[in-house]
């Protein structure tokens, strides 16, 4: 099958997530040295997010101990909710975070990228290019930032957040 080159369409901020009864949950700060003797519960080697943050220590020189490996984001929040161990999800992943501190790591900024693609082989549906489209309108790239960052009211969810401007407003 040949895809088309995906577009960007935002990058999401990874957090790290652990039990409100774990250890960290009583530092005010945590460094990405201070989870490396920790239980960690992520995703299978070769699935995207295991690699990102597999890099992230790489690139810090350091190691960490995978004790259990998921394949939803959901039972990953349950095995942390159960105290089990901590891991690395997209913010967004947390959908209920009952039980659960939701921690930045100071010397890890690590952003999931969140692609659009299609296949080239045939023509866009009308009903993919209403998706598409759909999905364009409603792109956003985190918090605004300083330096002067178009903010305005998303029309689906009536956030805030910052539209991202080179993001393409219709099928391609």
């Amino acid at each position: 099958m040949s895809i088309s080159r995906p577009k960007h369409l935002y990058a999401e901020p990874f957090v790290l997530i652990h039990s409100e009864r774990h250890p960290p949950a009583a530092r005010p700060a945590v460094e990405l040295t201070d989870t490396v003797t920790e239980a960690f519960i992520d995703f299978p080697q070769g699935w995207g997010n295991r690699g990102a943050i597999d890099a992230l220590f790489a690139e810090h020189g350091l190691n960490r101990r995978v004790r259990t490996e998921v394949v939803a984001f959901g039972m990953a929040l349950e095995l942390v909710r159960s105290d089990l161990g901590i891991a690395f999800v997209p913010r967004s992943t947390v959908t209920d975070a009952t039980g659960i501190r939701v921690r930045t790591v100071g010397d890890a900024d690590v952003r999931w990228p969140v692609q659009l693609a299609r296949s080239t082989a045939r023509s866009l549906s009308a009903a993919g290019r209403v998706v598409s489209q759909a999905v364009l309108s409603h792109v956003h790239d985190g918090p605004q930032k300083a330096g002067g960052a178009d903010r305005r009211r998303c029309p689906s969810c009536d956030c805030t957040r910052v539209a991202v401007r080179d993001a393409p407003r219709t099928p391609w």
